[in-house]
């Protein structure tokens, strides 16, 4: 079985998948690390030169990849990447989606902690960011509504998630 992990950026899909994938004892794949080691460009290198549609195509190449190379898996895929090329869609068809729900102030929160590079807010104040996720949130929704099972992740740590699922059966 695939678990596809999405939910927007900050949410804890890579961090989630570690622990998902060490509890189900099956690979973790981050869609971000894996376009970087396959066109050995950072995801910022491809924002600033290529531009974010060819990240997009990138991100929806490398899905289909992964997809191909493994049937058990936890993936964990980029906060935009249900968005677009009818990603979600396929992710549905080909395993569970899993959408990791935060509001956008803790988004904000975490995103302003961590030390990851992350092109698209990297010139936002918390106050920009909020406003900027809240907006994000509302048009995303809609793809990110449509897993298999959604999880309000606020103020929960990786290892609850991953007691959470074996409550709903996971094993």
């Amino acid at each position: 079985m695939r678990y596809f992990l999405i939910g927007f950026m900050g949410s804890g899909k890579s961090t989630f998948g570690k622990h998902l994938a060490n509890y189900l004892k099956t690979d973790f794949f981050d869609l971000d690390h894996y376009i970087e080691q396959n066109t050995q460009k950072t995801i910022e290198h491809i924002f600033k030169e290529e531009g974010e549609q060819a990240f997009r195509t990138y991100e929806t190449q490398y899905l289909h990849e992964i997809v191909q190379i493994t049937e058990h898996a936890v993936i964990s895929t980029g906060g935009g990447t249900p968005c677009f090329n009818n990603n979600i869609d396929f992710m549905l068809e080909k395993g569970i989606v899993i959408y990791l729900k935060h509001n956008a102030q803790t988004l904000a929160q975490r995103i302003l902690q961590s030390k990851t590079v992350r092109p698209l807010i990297q010139h936002f104040d918390k106050n920009e960011l909020t406003l900027w996720i809240e907006e994000k949130i509302t048009q995303r929704e809609v793809y990110y509504n449509k897993a298999n099972i959604i999880i309000n992740a606020n103020n929960i740590y990786p290892s609850l998630l991953v007691q959470y699922l074996k409550q709903l059966g996971f094993s």
